[in-house]
């Protein structure tokens, strides 16, 4: 649990740790294929629109994001981020290696220009350091925004992109596309809901625990959901710091949402436990007292691309179950 809690905390800390092979079928494509630079990409000072000559088959995946959709789409990767946080699919897992993609000095360049890949998608801060490897040996660079948290909008602009060049006319990216309308719907009516509700958002690993902003993972996708997250400190810049106990008895949100080890049970019966052996804290928070808590598990701990809309849906299934 320690070493979970390291982990997740040094990734969303720092916002560096983060930074298949294709699906079922796959979009024949003639012509040029171009992949522009998303809005939020353009932000970081990068422009460049990558054009391919034809489909790619050995692609290089080195951010978390655009893996589910690549899959989706039939692409080949051939490498893919280690997923410490869950699994990748069964035929992703056997086809394609996994490496560590934390863009650190230890980070194996060598290996990627060694696979022979016809594309690589790395984090945009990658530009400078090893985007200049990667276009010295005349391989193609795709950057994209990556970190434990990315807000929604970001991923979304990201498989917009690659829907468009690799499966506009397929079933698989007019499901994604789809999947994304139908939610932004529902988030909205959920929104209206909300207005109002405030939130305590955590990630724990009893006995210890941290509060989110909503710049955070799990913080970001309450605010997408209408609640106001009661964590507001002005000056301080990581989007997750220790609770303090002390400030946390004068928040009194309308609900608790909390992330930690494991599936979401497992994490349910850690959090339970701790609040049993502490009862006299912890039930000066009402929302707690009274079991207005949602329990989820490590996968909202960190952005994971386009399983944001699944992650999203079933949140606001669990909100609705428990009348929140």
């Amino acid at each position: 649990m320690r070493k979970f809690l390291t982990f997740v905390l040094t990734a969303c800390i720092c916002l560096m740790a983060f930074t298949g092979c294709g699906g079922k079928k796959s979009e024949k494509i003639t012509g040029d294929i171009e992949l522009p630079v998303t809005k939020t990409v353009r932000q970081y000072g990068i422009t460049e629109t990558v054009v391919l000559r034809k489909k790619p088959e050995r692609v290089a995946t080195l951010s978390f994001t655009p893996v589910m959709a690549l899959y989706k789409l039939g692409i080949k990767q051939i490498i893919v981020p280690e997923n410490k946080m869950g699994r990748w699919p069964a035929d992703l897992e056997k086809d394609a290696r996994q490496m560590s993609t934390a863009m650190a000095s230890n980070f194996d360049i060598e290996a990627i220009v060694a696979a022979q890949p016809d594309l690589v998608i790395l984090p945009y801060h990658a530009k400078e350091k090893y985007g200049k490897i990667l276009e010295s040996q005349k391989i193609p660079a795709y950057y994209v925004d990556a970190g434990p948290a990315m807000s929604y909008q970001s991923v979304k602009e990201t498989g917009e992109v690659l829907v468009e060049a690799f499966g506009k006319h397929s079933e698989a990216g007019r499901t994604i596309l789809q999947e994304f309308s139908r939610l932004e719907k529902r988030m909205a009516e959920t929104r209206e809901k909300n207005k109002g509700k405030k939130v305590m958002v955590l990630m724990s690993a009893p006995p210890n625990h941290y509060i989110q902003n909503e710049q955070a993972n799990l913080g970001s996708m309450m605010q997408l959901l209408g609640y106001e997250n009661v964590f507001k400190e002005k000056n301080i810049k990581n989007s997750m710091v220790m609770l303090d106990k002390e400030k946390a008895l004068s928040y009194q949100p309308d609900i608790v949402v909390s992330t930690g080890f494991g599936s979401a049970g497992q994490h349910e019966t850690n959090m339970k436990k701790d609040f049993a052996s502490n009862p006299e804290y912890w039930n000066q928070i009402a929302a707690i007292r009274s079991g207005r808590i949602i329990f989820l598990s490590q996968e909202y701990a960190v952005s994971r691309g386009i399983n944001v809309v699944e992650n999203i849906n079933t949140l606001i299934d669990m909100l609705e179950n428990k009348g929140l």
